[in-house]
């Protein structure tokens, strides 16, 4: 099997990059939302993904980010992005105020 890595890898980064900002927008919308929250979120993010990687992957996209793993792959992503901005945001209101 001949795999393009530097394609796989640019898809790759494609999606974080998507995925980033996604958690930042879906986090202040939510915040309007009292009751949207956990797996609500994580599935609007998700959503938000697709949605914008569909033309960016052009053809490849349905084969792609409707698959099982790529949809629980990019749920990792999500969840590892989430659990940062939590950490980050934890250690900062820890420190000390100047």
């Amino acid at each position: 099997m001949n795999i393009d890595w530097k394609r796989i890898a640019h898809i790759g980064v494609t999606i974080v990059s998507r995925v980033l900002p996604a958690v930042g927008i879906v986090e202040e919308v939510a915040d309007s939302f009292k009751n949207m929250a956990g797996k609500d979120k994580e599935n609007t993010v998700l959503a938000v993904v697709q949605h914008q990687l569909s033309s960016a992957l052009g053809s490849l996209s349905p084969q792609l980010l409707f698959n099982e793993r790529v949809i629980a792959a990019i749920r990792v992503v999500i969840a590892a992005i989430v659990a940062l901005n939590n950490t980050i945001a934890e250690e900062a209101a820890a420190l000390p105020r100047a």
